[in-house]
């Protein structure tokens, strides 16, 4: 069985970058904005993850979809850190 997630990542990466430049997705709106309720994790907590996040693997949900907060908050600080000294 081959191991495609990296290819998969690349082409879903292609069609957002073509569906965001045609206006139809904006990376920064929240995930459940585009499909409503997709994890268990409290309305409040599913409304901060983004596109971004996920295209960034920054959204702070583990390999189960739990939801680990202070991992949310060191990744995007250091996401963060990393565009300001760009």
């Amino acid at each position: 069985q081959e191991d495609v997630a990296s290819i998969q990542k690349s082409f879903v990466s292609i069609l957002i970058g073509i569906a965001q430049q045609k206006g139809l997705l904006d990376i920064n709106k929240s995930v459940t904005s585009y499909i409503g309720k997709w994890t268990l994790l409290t309305q409040e907590k599913e409304n901060l993850i983004t596109i971004r996040n996920l295209l960034t693997m920054t959204s702070g949900l583990d390999i189960d979809f739990k939801y680990d907060e202070r991992k949310y908050l060191l990744k995007y600080r250091k996401l963060l850190l990393l565009k300001l000294h760009a």
